[in-house]
């Protein structure tokens, strides 16, 4: 057999299989408001670009306001993220709060590995492994320096 041919398909192969598995513990993250089914407020994270969105409608009372910063997580980091996932195993990634039977509030949390198995609907009630995994991810955003700069009025004591 020929061995020249062979080995180069193989470590494609297992090249293959690594990638997704890295692919797999990407992730979004998103925190909206709503006022009137229009969204006012948002924070969005995207694990793959490392791109932290944070916009605001002022409604004509002042310009919006629209912050970006780029925080790559490590791959431990996201190791560490995805294994809390896994270890937790949520029922839901999306939780969601009603006023006046209107959306006032919905976050998420979406795996690369989960994309085409995730519900959009909102779930209201218990939300503990939900709120763990988002508070593990709030975490490491805010504590990069890349966010600190960013969002440098959030660390400043009064």
């Amino acid at each position: 057999m020929n061995y020249k041919i062979l080995f180069p398909f193989l470590a494609f192969f297992f090249l293959q299989c690594r990638s997704q598995k890295i692919n797999d513990v990407n992730f979004k993250y998103g925190k909206l408001f709503y006022q009137d089914s229009t969204i006012i407020e948002s924070h969005l994270y995207n694990s793959v670009t490392g791109l932290y969105e944070y916009k605001k409608k002022n409604f004509g009372f002042g310009e919006d306001e629209s912050v970006t910063a780029t925080i790559k997580l490590t791959e431990k980091e996201l190791n560490d993220i995805y294994n809390l996932y896994v270890s937790l195993k949520p029922k839901h990634l999306t939780e969601c709060i009603f006023n006046d039977n209107k959306l006032f509030y919905k976050s998420y949390v979406i795996f690369n590995s989960e994309k085409n198995k995730l519900s959009p609907e909102c779930t209201t009630g218990k939300q503990e492994e939900n709120n763990k995994i988002k508070i593990k991810i709030l975490k490491l955003i805010k504590s990069s320096p890349a966010y600190k700069t960013a969002f440098y009025w959030e660390f400043i004591r009064k």
